[in-house]
């Protein structure tokens, strides 16, 4: 099974959301993540649909959430 979960970590930035021309709401967001004292990650991950407009309501720059779902990776050749 292909299933991450991201405890708790803040949001670097303000989030920012977009339609896709299907009018399917999605943002793309970046986490740190405290692993030590000194030691953080910055994790990106995309949202999509009705979560994505619940992140854009109500978090912001610098708050805790805490994310779970699953790792996909995209390939593609520039023309």
């Amino acid at each position: 099974m292909n299933n991450i979960i991201i405890q708790i970590g803040r949001l670097c930035k303000d989030v920012e959301l977009r339609y896709t021309k299907d009018n399917k709401a999605v943002c793309e967001v970046k986490l740190a993540v405290q692993n030590g004292k000194d030691d953080t990650s910055f994790i990106p991950f995309t949202v999509f649909g009705k979560t994505a407009e619940l992140i854009n309501n109500y978090c912001k720059k610098g708050d805790m959430i805490g994310i779970q779902g699953i790792v996909k990776n995209h390939n593609w050749e520039d023309k």
